[in-house]
């Protein structure tokens, strides 16, 4: 649901607007998770039976405010202030097999149930000037957004006992346009967008639905901020009926939900559990025409957390894994570079080893 004011007041451009949004959201499910594990190192059986019963449900509201304010020169000076904030909250209820009732116990068990609820909000202030000319426009300006997230975990945690984390980002704000020609323009975009931890991953609740990839949940998660900054070209020959098009991508995400998976090698399960991770970020361009040919390359950096230390990289068109020394162990590294090229239907893929 979304509400929308706007009011004109004067002729040289001053103006107000107000915008309101609402959501909610609800859902549940009921399955039941019969596994089998045989270990043959100490040759045990583990069979585990069970009954489990998630329900989720939330709801969202923003306000935004926005202010215009007419400079000299065809400038303007923008405000913006917006308020967000966000409740959800999660029931996890697992039931075990009691083969002396030959049914689930009425009991949950309590080491893996609970009933979680978070709550998020965060302000947002925008000061930025604009300008629209014949050949180009731009808005440039910055962004500080304070976030706050308060997390509690109803059948573990006393009442008062609430987790909260806070965050304060500030990042430059910039768009801008340049028209060379009535068929050729060139966008410059930098921006910054905050994200939430799924309420999954805040949830401090070890999920044994598969014995030998047990999930644990962090409730001292804090939100992710993610710095992009993408750049478009294009240009349309009419005589020839030609057409370029070029795209580059870099992100940053400050924060980042990374994964920490750890190995026993006694039992062969692997524990994964989120972590906040700075040093996630990607690259990446593309450029297609009109003549069947596309030529794209990228390069990413992505972080997960081993046993052994921290390893970096995931399969894109350019991708390295970083060297680092780790506390337990030293990672070691790996370089690779693919360049892949389409015409006329056929790619031909070149790697090259570094």
């Amino acid at each position: 649901m979304m509400m929308q004011l706007s009011r004109k007041l004067s002729r040289m451009g001053r103006n107000i607007a107000l915008k309101v949004d609402y959501g909610s959201n609800a859902s549940s499910t009921d399955r039941k998770n019969l596994s089998t594990t045989h270990y043959f190192k100490n040759n045990t059986e583990k069979v585990q039976n069970q009954k489990i019963e998630d329900e989720i449900d939330g709801y969202n509201y923003r306000v935004q405010l926005v202010y215009v304010e007419p400079l000299p020169w065809l400038h303007f000076l923008q405000f913006r202030y917006s308020y967000q904030y966000r409740a959800n909250n999660s029931d996890h209820f697992v039931y075990n097999w009691d083969k002396d009732l030959d049914e689930f116990t009425p009991d949950y068990d309590e080491e893996a149930s609970n009933c979680f609820e978070n709550q998020y909000s965060n302000h947002l202030f925008n000061v930025a000037v604009r300008t629209s000319r014949k050949k180009y426009n731009y808005n440039i300006g910055a962004d500080f957004e304070p976030q706050k997230s308060v997390s509690h975990s109803v059948l573990k945690d006393d009442p008062e006992n609430q987790l909260e984390r806070s965050v304060f980002n500030f990042s430059p704000t910039v768009n801008f346009r340049y028209k060379f020609s009535k068929r050729t323009r060139l966008q410059i975009v930098y921006r910054g967008k905050s994200r939430q931890p799924n309420i999954r991953d805040l949830q401090p609740v070890t999920d044994r639905t598969n014995p030998l990839n047990i999930r644990v949940g962090n409730p001292s998660l804090k939100p992710s901020y993610i710095n992009t900054f993408t750049l478009n070209f294009n240009s349309y020959n009419m005589k020839r009926q030609r057409n370029m098009v070029a795209t580059a991508l870099v992100e940053n995400t400050i924060n980042s939900v990374t994964n920490q998976v750890t190995y026993d090698s006694e039992t062969g399960v692997r524990t994964t559990t989120p972590l906040n991770l700075n040093g996630n970020w990607r690259a990446w361009a593309l450029s297609p025409s009109t003549l069947l040919l596309e030529t794209e390359a990228g390069y990413s950096a992505p972080t997960r957390i081993c046993n052994t230390g921290i390893r970096t990289g995931i399969p894109l068109s350019i991708k390295k894994l970083r060297e680092k020394y780790c506390e337990t162990s030293y990672c070691p590294s790996t370089s690779a570079i693919n360049i892949s090229d389409k015409a006329d239907g056929d790619q031909r893929t070149c790697r090259v080893a570094l």
